[in-house]
């Protein structure tokens, strides 16, 4: 019979400290007003127009707490787009933001307004239209994704409460596998630091650190036939034009 092995006889557990990172490139996605611009300036200090609806992919880039962080702003969505119906130049910009932060980002800050208008309530047909927007860039897209809420000040009540109230935010959330992060309109930089600690934290985790080009131009046996055809359209108008867009 084999003596079980005592306790100071097992063998340690490597635990491999989390390595800090020192460039963070981030694209912002959400519908038109939820405060993308607004999100882009309070983590880099300043960069974006706020109060002027986006009408192409921005970049910016900025020294934060010794990270160089880059963030892409995009077009959003408008409120009241039936589902499958976002004009085509939103698509087309959304597709392009990923090649402006170059090999790829190493996340997508999914923007959701933290208190939304009575006429934006976050319905399921809401929450649908976020996600066939952001599917419209990957389908596997989710594994890079976090939910960003802006105007954490209106909340009135801790997010871990808002969230348990809102079946359709908790929704969002666990398809970004549980990553979430609550900014307000000023800049608060211990927020902002926590922000960065969670996307260190996160990339660590992955084996796959960015969402890279490569993967993202290559349709996938899950990928529906319309980002398929994007896919391939965007692709071939980037070969044809021999843009770089970096």
């Amino acid at each position: 019979m084999t003596t079980p092995a005592s306790p100071s006889s097992c063998p340690a557990v490597n635990h491999s400290p989390v390595s800090p990172i020192s460039d963070l490139r981030l694209v912002l996605l959400g519908r038109k007003g939820v405060g993308k611009s607004m999100a882009g300036n309070t983590i880099l200090g300043a960069g974006f127009e706020f109060g002027k609806p986006t009408e192409e992919c921005i970049k910016r880039r900025a020294d934060v707490n010794g990270i160089k962080v880059t963030v892409v702003d995009t077009p959003g969505w408008e409120w009241y787009y039936p589902l499958n119906s976002t004009p085509n130049w939103v698509k087309r910009e959304t597709l392009r933001s990923i090649t402006l932060c170059p090999p790829g980002p190493h996340a997508i800050l999914l923007v959701v307004r933290s208190l939304l208008p009575v006429f934006l309530t976050c319905t399921e047909a809401y929450r649908k239209a976020i996600e066939y927007n952001v599917n419209l860039v990957a389908s596997d897209i989710w594994e890079h994704a976090m939910v960003l809420f802006t105007w954490g000040e209106t909340l009135g009540v801790n997010i871990e409460q808002h969230i348990q109230r809102n079946g359709e935010h908790r929704k969002l959330i666990e398809k970004c596998k549980g990553r979430y992060h609550v900014l307000t309109s000023k800049k608060n930089n211990s927020s902002i630091a926590k922000l960065f600690e969670k996307m260190n934290e996160a990339i660590n985790k992955r084996d796959d650190l960015v969402v890279t080009e490569l993967g993202l131009w290559r349709c996938k046996p899950s990928d529906s036939e319309e980002i398929c055809q994007r896919k391939q359209v965007f692709q071939s108008h980037k070969n044809n034009q021999k843009t770089c867009f970096g």
